[in-house]
């Protein structure tokens, strides 16, 4: 009984042993097929130019999971878009449940970008260089039967460090976020499920129509969302999103069933601070804040409600308050007592936005002691 336990012993370490020699040997005795092969099916079927640098395929990492790390993933366009890489990622790596490999959908359980650098773009007449995929030549299938059903499965996902930038010519926009962290964690093999998410960013500049906005801004963003994929409907939860000390709730709901997208979003201010408010001032108007002694309740709350799409805008409206609201600067004698406002702007659903009503009934001020109305 001995010398066979021996022998079962002595048969169980050799599997072993050729087994974890397989694991490693196999993805380095083919890796240049591999990636060869790889690299020409990608180029051969976007119209962009795709490159990375070492990469390696493992299960040691992560068994019995398969784990993809890449270094130095380049996606850069061509005409009209030359001179722009919609992505150059400094490294990507990627954990894939080994059994889905054989079924019908591909379970990723984590994938995550570390620094990776994102420029959209966006041209005046609308096309944009994230739209890389040629055009599909192949004859439509004859039934829904012989379509394929290969799918994509995803339960985490990050970005660490990253810098994204979105420059569109055609609304005269440019928003560029610098030190993003951003995580979100949701099982995407279900259609019922809630997606958390939490985003920070050291650095936010946002351009509009030859005004900046923001300025090096801080944003910190956390929000949960039930997601509904079958009918593509997305409805907040938790949520709080913070840009400088302007801290906002949000409730409602995003659903994109077609290619209209539908939505009925409200939000509210969550810190009812004059400084939270005025933390918003645009830029080129307000170079600094910094040192003003300021009070003063306020209210800041809107909707927007409808559909978007080529010929339609959503419904928006926007309703800011001041209460006994005050600031002095440190360099001035004088300060800004008695601040009253109440203010709305109300636009309906429509192609443009000639309904929009702008409706200040009161503002009031009281400067360097003397009394100013509006």
């Amino acid at each position: 009984m001995g010398k066979w336990f021996k022998r079962l012993v002595i048969a169980g370490v050799v599997l072993i042993v050729l087994l974890l020699g397989a694991i490693i040997l196999i993805p380095i005795l083919f890796k240049d097929k591999i990636e060869a092969l790889v690299k020409e099916q990608v180029n051969a079927n976007i119209h962009a130019t795709v490159e990375w640098g070492e990469w390696d395929i493992t299960l040691l990492k992560s068994f019995p999971d398969l784990t993809l790390d890449i270094a130095n993933v380049r996606v850069c366009n061509k005409a009209p878009f030359e001179g722009i890489c919609l992505a150059d990622i400094g490294a990507l790596t990627t954990t894939i449940d080994i059994k889905s490999l054989f079924g019908d959908k591909i379970d990723i359980k984590r994938i995550g970008l570390t620094r990776p650098k994102i420029h959209a773009a966006v041209l005046e007449d609308g096309r944009a260089n994230w739209d890389i995929a040629m055009p599909d030549t192949a004859p439509a299938p004859e039934s829904a039967d012989t379509a394929s059903k290969f799918n994509i499965g995803l339960r985490e996902y990050w970005i660490e460090d990253g810098h994204v930038i979105y420059d569109d010519a055609s609304l005269a926009m440019r928003m560029d976020l610098a030190g993003l962290d951003h995580k979100g964690t949701g099982d995407f093999t279900q259609d019922l499920f809630t997606l958390s998410t939490t985003t920070q960013a050291d650095t936010v500049d946002v351009t509009f129509d030859g005004i900046r906005y923001l300025k090096r801004a801080v944003a910190d963003i956390k929000a949960d969302l039930d997601m509904d994929m079958a009918n593509m409907k997305f409805t907040f939860k938790e949520n709080e999103a913070t840009i400088n000390q302007l801290s906002l709730g949000f409730n409602g709901w995003l659903a994109m069933p077609a290619d209209d997208i539908d939505m009925d979003i409200t939000w509210d201010l969550k810190k009812n601070d004059l400084g939270a408010l005025l933390s918003l001032v645009p830029a080129e108007f307000a170079t600094d804040l910094k040192g003003v002694d300021m009070s003063g309740q306020v209210a800041f709350n809107g909707y927007v409600k409808g559909t978007y799409n080529d010929n339609t805008m959503p419904g928006f409206g926007l309703n800011i308050a001041v209460d006994k609201g005050r600031f002095k600067y440190p360099d001035l004698p004088e300060s800004v007592e008695n601040i009253t406002v109440k203010a709305s702007i109300v636009s309906p659903q429509g192609n443009d936005m000639d309904g929009m009503v702008i409706y200040m009934p009161l503002f009031a001020m009281t400067l360097a002691r003397n009394p100013v109305e509006a």
